[in-house]
């Protein structure tokens, strides 16, 4: 368990190291030149690129901007992220601790961060289905607990996500009743004649 926590370490680290620079210089031009060489990927990498390639440099300079002319607002933006993400992991230690004794914030943490991972690698699933279920099956079985707790709770995110979902779109619907526009219909003609 060190060695495997000693590797994403060092690959949290160097991914830190990549986004840093990236955020100075732009990022996005550089990702899809890299996956444009990765053998499986190039084909639909180079069609992207070439289709998408003015709005990539513009999603760039856009970055470079705000991390060279509002670092405060940067970085406190990144930090608000981070922050949000340590504190959704109070989520995970509830439902873990209803259902065993045997875990720490700090095993959430972990497994918060792999079950991320593990999600962001398989990016091209909709809604991460069955992505988060499987990294939080395999975090928590790495932690010596039985994997069904990992499914379970990451059924129960998903259930609370989809709740979430539907009571946004309830206040949209409710909010666009409320809010209807005035309708403006032009003048006809005669009416133009007739006040004239």
């Amino acid at each position: 368990m060190g060695i495997i926590l000693g590797f994403i370490t060092l690959f949290c680290l160097l991914f830190a190291i990549l986004f840093i620079r990236g955020y100075k210089h732009g990022l996005t031009v550089a990702v899809m030149r890299f996956c444009s060489k990765i053998p499986f990927l190039r084909k639909y990498a180079t069609k992207f690129t070439e289709k998408y390639h003015d709005k990539l440099q513009t999603i760039d300079d856009q970055i470079a901007l705000l991390h060279q002319r509002r670092k405060r607002t940067f970085y406190s933006a990144l930090s608000l992220e981070f922050a949000a993400r340590i504190v959704s992991c109070l989520e995970i230690w509830l439902i873990l601790n209803i259902l065993t004794t045997d875990v720490s914030f700090w095993d959430c943490i972990l497994i918060m961060a792999f079950s991320s991972l593990f999600a962001n690698l398989l990016f091209f699933l909709p809604m991460q289905l069955g992505g988060r279920e499987g990294g939080f099956a395999l975090a928590v079985g790495r932690l010596s607990i039985s994997g069904a707790y990992g499914v379970y709770t990451a059924l129960l995110t998903r259930i609370r996500e989809l709740i979430w979902i539907v009571i946004g779109l309830a206040l949209i619907n409710v909010g666009n009743k409320k809010e209807k526009l005035p309708v403006f219909e032009p003048e006809s003609d005669q009416e133009h004649i007739l006040d004239s």
